[in-house]
């Protein structure tokens, strides 16, 4: 580890009121010179980040948070859009007042970090997107949600998760990193249904975010498993062959949640990028 560790800050939970009385968690570790922020991908909460939780709060400060609905933070019953979850954050950042802060989100939370870095740049001072896109679901993709909805909704729910583990891990992985799986399996087993159904139907309906990519003026790192059959490399590589100065680092032997199939890789990867661009 090349980086040099500080004293390693107590990670406390809370919960944080925002505006609409939506409730939101969080995990802090509440020192630091700049903030790491965590975003967790679909559906899982921000227990998905216990890898890095430990590891880089004795490098910054740290926060993972539960996207709305998911875990502790307020469930809803009306639709949103990534829109919305984009203004959660930002909500979340003002209101916690982070300074400094360097998005780092996978899947679904690289959604929500480049919808609020187009949206609200000025306050993300870095991004980290891993195993995730820039483009909207082609046609075939929204037909997958809204098939996948329609089977959740008719109890389906388990064999939903079933499906997805296939799809999320390298298929060695489940040899491999067995105990990695059923924590990822447990997560998703919390999560509502109905939760579910509103976040594929939020996913579907997303904009674009390729054309925004040359705007984006803070150090970048795109990271994608080399087995990512749900976000293939192509995807990581052309965000970042379009955005300036940002790193590429594919990771071997991984699929679509790298952080728990390669953590130490991960984990030392991110820790360079901040070391470059925060130390």
């Amino acid at each position: 580890m090349i980086y040099r560790k500080k004293k390693q800050g107590d990670l406390t939970t809370r919960q944080l009121l925002l505006s609409g009385n939506k409730v939101v968690s969080y995990t802090d570790s509440e020192q630091g010179d700049f903030t790491l922020l965590f975003i967790h991908g679909f559906p899982f909460n921000k227990d998905f980040w216990q890898p890095q939780l430990s590891f880089f709060s004795s490098i910054c400060r740290v926060v993972a948070y539960d996207v709305r609905g998911y875990g502790s933070s307020s469930k809803v019953t009306d639709n949103f859009t990534v829109d919305d979850l984009g203004d959660d954050l930002v909500s979340l950042i003002t209101t916690l007042q982070l300074n400094r802060v360097v998005l780092c989100g996978l899947s679904m939370g690289g959604y929500i970090a480049l919808n609020v870095i187009g949206r609200y740049p000025q306050h993300v001072s870095g991004i980290i997107l891993c195993d995730t896109q820039c483009t909207a679901d082609t046609d075939e993709m929204r037909e997958k949600r809204f098939h996948a909805i329609d089977l959740i909704q008719k109890g389906g729910k388990d064999a939903y998760i079933h499906t997805s583990l296939k799809n999320l891990f390298a298929p060695q992985s489940f040899s491999t990193h067995p105990q990695s799986v059923e924590f990822i399996r447990n997560i998703m087993n919390k999560a509502d249904a109905e939760i579910i159904c509103n976040t594929l139907k939020a996913l579907a309906g997303r904009h674009e975010t390729c054309s925004s990519l040359a705007t984006i003026q803070v150090p970048a790192l795109v990271i994608c498993g080399v087995e990512d059959a749900m976000t293939p490399v192509a995807k990581a590589e052309y965000m970042h062959r379009h955005i300036t100065g940002s790193s590429l680092v594919l990771i071997p032997d991984a699929g679509h949640v790298t952080n728990h199939e390669a953590t130490e890789t991960f984990n030392n990867c991110v820790s360079e990028f901040l070391q470059k661009n925060f130390n």
